[in-house]
């Protein structure tokens, strides 16, 4: 069974996140985020930080 690195994991949910919450992705990623880390829980914050520098890679590569 194919098993996605951390990166490819990522830029796969970036994706999606994208297509779900339009122009306000990353933003929402990043409350996310933040809501793991009050919660104590930093590898779901890095994930989503991780979604959200994704999403962010994606909207820089889109024209102008």
């Amino acid at each position: 069974m194919w098993k996605p690195k951390k990166g490819e994991a990522a830029e796969i949910y970036a994706k999606y996140w994208a297509a779900r919450h339009g122009s306000g992705a990353s933003s929402a990623a990043r409350e996310i985020a933040k809501s793991h880390e009050l919660n104590g829980d930093l590898e779901g914050r890095t994930a989503w930080n991780d979604v959200a520098d994704a999403i962010e890679r994606r909207e820089s590569m889109l024209p102008r």
